[in-house]
């Protein structure tokens, strides 16, 4: 499973997009039954969680942001959700580079946005190497 944290930005329907992965587990095997990214039965599966900022009526909103991920015809997928005032976002992504994602998304409401998602993942800091302290 790819480490998929750190900032993600692109486009959403053509409007600014960006997702902030903060945090990414690995509960083991996928399986039982979901409402979107949401367990209801059965073992909980890999999942992240994070920030996505995304443009509503010319404004960035940011709302929390919760994910699982999957595999489909070998590529990872990543199903997000999020709520915020104005209502639901979903956005299905499939991993198609190491740090690229593309996929679709759609809004609950009619003024928020929907349509063709492409993500790029920004550059961050260098990492230490393992055992050794930064300074």
């Amino acid at each position: 499973m790819p480490d998929l944290r750190g900032t993600w930005t692109g486009t959403w329907g053509g409007s600014p997009l960006t997702l902030v992965v903060t945090e990414q587990t690995d509960f083991g095997a996928d399986a039982g039954l979901y409402v979107g990214p949401w367990p209801v039965l059965g073992p909980r599966g890999p999942g992240i969680g994070g920030v996505l900022t995304s443009t509503v009526r010319g404004d960035a909103v940011s709302v929390p942001v919760v994910g699982r991920l999957g595999s489909e015809a070998g590529r990872l997928v990543v199903v997000l959700a999020a709520r915020g005032r104005a209502g639901d976002q979903h956005l299905r992504l499939a991993h198609v580079g190491q740090d690229q994602m593309q996929g679709m998304g759609e809004s609950s409401y009619p003024w928020g946005p929907r349509g063709v998602v492409t993500l790029t993942r920004r550059a961050g800091p260098p990492r230490s190497a393992p055992g050794r302290a930064r300074r």
